[in-house]
């Protein structure tokens, strides 16, 4: 679940540093991949509903934290 979260905020932090053409969008490019690796075998692993609602819950905080991230830098 960890890995998720961590995802979806490195993909947000990503965004907006693509969206502001800022150098940064280099690195969270290169190193989303190797964010992803943990987060995927896990995804494979899930064979319930259950498991797969705290996967898509755990994405959807990580997406929020990222943006509250990228919202809280621009202030």
């Amino acid at each position: 679940m960890l890995s998720a979260l961590i995802l979806e905020a490195g993909s947000t932090m990503y965004i907006a540093a693509v969206a502001d053409r800022h150098a940064m969008m280099l690195f969270w490019a290169f190193i989303g991949p190797f964010l992803n690796l943990p987060f995927t075998g896990f995804m494979l692993e899930t064979k319930t509903w259950r498991q797969r609602f705290a996967l898509a819950l755990s994405m959807a905080i990580g997406y929020c934290l990222g943006s509250f991230v990228v919202y809280w830098q621009r202030l």
